[in-house]
């Protein structure tokens, strides 16, 4: 399962230094009534657990008829299994292994930085099957997820903190469905002021 992650339909599932293993499914659905599937609805799902060498979370994410282009359980679920294990894991203070060191940038006095959230400028009006991806920065995990699945668009997070970078930046015009990959960072703690020595 751990191959369905890592090459397989979980893709969107990958946590930088954790092993998750995975498996997807698309379902299609039966009208009661005449004994045969219905052309445009299914389930989609995706079940998911971590670490795979010494498991402390397993979840199931499932979509029952969803709208939109995307229907597949791989791409549509695995993004949000992604979330739910990453979170736990963190509550769980299960280490990560090759984390990548926060990119915030600190001021002179090593004050840390926290990224602002400015407010989405649309590079031009979108077109009936587009939408404008909005500007993240400076977001949590559970702001970013909120407010791109609320936008037709689907991501992939890396990381964990606030969002210090996005790819479609926000402003964008994209196709309904596109992944919005966003890396996250934790804030840097603040330098303790210092104390002046003690007058002899």
């Amino acid at each position: 399962m751990e191959s369905v992650v890592i090459n397989g339909t979980g893709k969107l599932t990958i946590i930088p230094g954790i092993r998750v293993g995975g498996k997807s499914g698309t379902a299609q659905k039966i009208d009661p009534v005449t004994r045969n599937y219905y052309p445009n609805a299914f389930i989609a799902s995706f079940e998911a657990f971590a670490p795979v060498d010494n498991p402390k979370i397993a979840v199931l994410v499932i979509a029952d008829s969803p709208k939109g282009v995307e229907y597949e359980g791989g791409p549509l679920c695995s993004p949000v299994a992604k979330i739910i294990i990453q979170g736990a894991l963190e509550e769980f203070d299960v280490p990560f292994s090759n984390d990548a060191k926060s990119t915030i940038a600190v001021t002179e006095n090593d004050v840390p930085v926290r990224p602002v959230t400015s407010p989405t400028v649309p590079e031009r009006p979108p077109l009936a099957n587009e939408v404008v991806v909005p500007n993240l920065i400076g977001m949590t995990m559970r702001q970013v997820g909120e407010t791109v699945s609320k936008s037709e668009l689907h991501f992939n997070f890396n990381g964990s903190g606030l969002a210090i970078e996005q790819n479609p930046v926000g402003g964008k015009v994209v196709a309904k469905g596109t992944i919005v990959e966003v890396k996250f960072a934790p804030l840097p703690p603040a330098s303790p002021p210092s104390t002046p020595p003690p007058t002899p």
